[in-house]
């Protein structure tokens, strides 16, 4: 029998503006307590908290790897050294981009790969792992090679009973002592298909919820274990339906849980003055909001569904309610030239926009952009640790990818974290120190970050001086495609 499973969530190579920002997804500490919970012994290595254990690794009776796009490379390097040391060891491996490309992962090492959602599929072929008592071709969702063939066994429905599943345990990796936040899930899904997403292809176009007193229990849950963290509520958009939000808001105020919390949202959130009072009155901090555009014809581009319009009105009614705003904008679309990066940023001031990243559209296995560029012949590089929304590996339309990567990260990013505004910052947080205490620590936090964030850009553009000289010699000489 099997007894010591390692579960690995790889790091992204190189440097990027996340590096330090320590948050697990929940997949593998989902999958951990199940296990734990069947008697096993779980370790679980998420990399950007603490190096892998070698040793570890190559004695377990099996192995568990979860990537998406950007630690795809990695993933399958950890694979690598896994079978050149031990090759009896099974490699399981799921996550979005391995769920889109089974075959790369298979021929790259793994054993078996874990589509799309791996709640059922996971410990059912670890009980076939374990027996093999039955057709492996009865398991749904998953791939692996017999022979010189690989396999793809039919999807598998969604999971519906989200309320049976166990907490995560985030306990189980090492170091979680280091972990930002505690995270947490209320929903999956998303009815929308932004066309740069691939969610509704990894998690299904149909919401499908926890019960308000499963989520109630599990902020106790982690509060215990991991004390009085900040709670990041990882859905999609926690306010997708309204009436369970606004449940849900109420129990938190109610049982006087005393969280500070955020969560990703979409902009009209800021049009339910009743939903707002009640984040704030729950504890609401910051609402990470998808702008993705000031641009009407690209969002229709990116068949993304909301009027530009009411962008003003929402962000007031937002800070009315001493909630934080952290902009989120997708540059390069087809209708995007030179000059959108520094109207984005300029949007983004004029709005008084608390944090903003302004990320690089990237083409992502499993979207219809993705899609699109591969049959246009306008992917310039298939290096998937370029992938991480901070590098341009596509050729846009009314610019080269050397003026998109310089006015996205470059230009635009420092313009809104400027040193004028960190001194703005840092002057008025002296001002108000004796006046207003709450205030002072919004202005003081907001100059802590925006010092951060400089410095951040200034190593990321150190980090990437190679990248930039490619693209650089790519626009000099007019070189458009790979």
């Amino acid at each position: 029998m099997m007894k010591n499973i390692v579960l690995i969530e790889p790091a992204a190579p190189g440097f990027h503006i996340y590096s330090r920002y320590l948050l697990p997804r929940l997949g593998l500490p989902i999958f951990g307590a199940m296990l734990k919970n069947r008697g096993y012994n779980v370790t679980i290595f998420h990399q950007d908290s603490a190096p892998l254990n070698w040793e570890k690794i190559l004695t377990a009776d099996l192995v568990g790897i979860s990537t998406i796009t950007s630690t795809a490379t990695v993933a399958y390097s950890i694979i690598s050294r896994i079978k050149s040391f031990n090759p009896s060891i099974p490699v399981i491996i799921g996550g979005p981009h391995v769920t889109f490309l089974a075959d790369e992962a298979i021929n790259k090492g793994a054993d078996f790969v874990v589509r799309r959602e791996g709640d059922e599929t996971f410990p059912q072929l670890l009980n076939w792992l374990e027996n093999s008592n039955s057709d492996i071709k009865l398991i749904d969702g998953i791939s692996y090679k017999t022979g010189n063939k690989i396999f793809h066994n039919k999807d598998r429905e969604y999971f519906q009973d989200l309320d049976s599943l166990p907490f995560p345990d985030f306990s189980l990796i090492v170091n979680y002592n280091k972990l930002a936040n505690i995270a947490l899930q209320t929903s999956r899904g998303c009815p929308f298909d932004c066309k740069f997403c691939s969610v509704i292809k990894m998690f299904g176009r149909n919401c499908r919820f926890h019960s308000a007193d499963y989520t109630i229990e599990e902020i106790r849950y982690l509060k215990k274990m991991m004390g009085n963290k900040s709670v990041f509520f990882y859905d999609d958009n926690f306010c997708i339906n309204t009436e369970k939000t606004k449940i849900l808001l109420e129990r938190i105020i109610r049982e006087n849980l005393d969280l500070k919390w955020s969560a990703q949202a979409r902009i009209e959130v800021g049009n339910d003055k009743e939903l707002l009072t009640l984040m704030r009155k729950s504890g609401c901090t910051v609402l990470y909001i998808g702008f993705e555009s000031i641009n009407k014809d690209t969002l229709a581009a990116f068949h993304k569904k909301q009027n530009i319009d009411q962008y003003g009105e929402s962000i007031k009614n937002i800070h009315k309610n001493k909630i934080r705003i952290h902009g989120m904008f997708v540059l390069g679309a087809d209708t995007d030239d030179v000059n959108t990066a520094k109207q984005t940023a300029d949007f983004s001031l004029k709005n008084k926009l608390d944090s903003v990243q302004f990320m690089i559209l990237t083409p992502l296995p499993g979207t219809d952009t993705f899609n699109e560029l591969k049959q246009e012949n306008r992917i310039i590089n298939y290096d998937w640790s370029l992938y991480d929304a901070h590098h341009v590996v596509f050729q846009p339309k009314l610019m080269s990818p050397f003026q998109l990567q310089v006015t996205s990260m470059l230009e635009a990013m420092p313009k809104f974290y400027s040193r004028i505004r960190a001194a703005k910052f840092a002057l008025s947080s002296i001002s108000s120190a004796s006046i207003f205490l709450p205030s002072w620590k919004v202005k003081f936090n907001n100059f802590i970050l925006t010092a951060y964030a400089r410095r951040l850009i200034r190593k990321w553009k150190k980090a990437n001086k190679e990248w930039l000289g490619i693209l650089k010699v790519m626009d000099k000489l007019g070189i458009k495609r790979k």
